[in-house]
């Protein structure tokens, strides 16, 4: 008798994780995947670009922030080449240029750091995240967003659009 009672116990529990497990699964069904990490379908679709062998690759979450918004930039930097590459990249906050408009408000100091000299083996990655405050009013801009310290010419243009309050 408690043998047959644990097996309906243990049947009861597994349909319930498999229940559960489906309508989360259906849940994130609009989910981005981004280097096997899932971001919620209010992040902007990623935005890559690829020089030297490197790739860097940005989402930001919330897909349309307002003004007065904290934005999270996501920016992941590959080696998409066949060998190692040894490269300078930021290790707090990433680098950010708006042109002329203040898109972003400054942010406070991170830390004392600002980069690092790394060997990344062949699709080996470095992630970097950053967090800022959206300074302008509604409308569309392109935030060009460095993981690499210059000279070496990868950025990456990202669109973003500051929709009203």
């Amino acid at each position: 008798m408690s043998h047959l009672l644990r097996s309906r116990v243990a049947r009861r529990l597994a349909l319930g994780a498999l229940a559960g497990l489906a309508a989360g699964t259906a849940a994130c069904s609009s989910a981005t995947t981004v280097d096997g990490i899932t971001a919620p379908s209010l992040s902007t679709t990623p935005v890559e670009r690829t020089a030297d062998g490197l790739q860097q690759r940005v989402v930001i979450t919330p897909a349309r922030p307002a003004t007065g918004d904290t934005i999270d930039v996501r920016s992941v930097l590959v080696n998409r080449g066949a060998a190692p590459v040894r490269v300078e990249h930021v290790v707090c906050g990433l680098d950010f240029e708006t042109g002329r408009d203040a898109v972003l408000a400054n942010p406070f100091i991170h830390c004392a750091a600002y980069s690092v000299t790394s060997t990344l083996a062949p699709g080996d990655s470095v992630v970097q995240h950053d967090r800022r405050v959206i300074a302008a009013s509604a409308g569309s801009y392109t935030i060009r967003v460095r993981h690499v310290v210059p000279p070496h010419p990868l950025y990456v243009d990202v669109p973003l659009t500051v929709a009203r309050r």
